[in-house]
């Protein structure tokens, strides 16, 4: 299943995403626009999301699955938890975990979750698999440059396939 929407309300975006649970607030006065691209593959669900303004977000990663989230491009950053999640971080959620994070303006993220029915073997995408290993609570992990541009690969060819 693939669905693009596009809005200039915070209360819309919000409404559109799956599996989590975000509220989207806006950070100063700018005018808002998003755009969200949600792809589910059987037990993966990834989400592209696009804000013009800086937004915070809080509320709890899905309780059906582990989850991770990266900036979409290489120059990407936005903070959660009080730390900088850059081109080699990832913002890592086991089920339920809270979300406390600030958007840049211009901002792009790309959300992948995995059902725990779905935590077989990722060996597509060796990072992913480690995180999904890895994923109890929410945490912020470090990576290297080329197994960060493997994971947005993986990430936006999951996007592609359903489009």
């Amino acid at each position: 299943m693939y669905k693009t929407f596009e809005t200039t309300d915070l209360d819309e975006l919000t409404g559109a995403q799956e599996e989590w649970e975000i509220q989207h607030r806006p950070v100063g006065t700018d005018r808002f626009e998003g755009r969200l691209l949600s792809s589910r593959i059987g037990e993966i669900q990834v989400e592209l999301e696009w804000w013009s303004s800086a937004i915070e977000l809080t509320g709890t990663s899905s309780s059906h699955g582990i989850g991770f989230v990266v900036p979409a491009r290489d120059d990407g950053c936005y903070r959660s938890e009080d730390i900088d999640v850059a081109a080699e971080r990832i913002d890592v959620f086991g089920p339920g975990s809270p979300i406390d994070a600030i958007t840049n303006p211009r901002s792009s993220l790309i959300a992948c979750t995995v059902s725990t029915r779905g935590l077989g073997n990722r060996g597509d995408c060796p990072l992913a698999a480690r995180l999904l290993e890895q994923a109890r609570e929410h945490q912020v992990v470090s990576s290297t440059c080329e197994a960060m541009q493997d994971l947005r690969r993986w990430l936006k060819m999951l996007l592609e396939l359903s489009a």
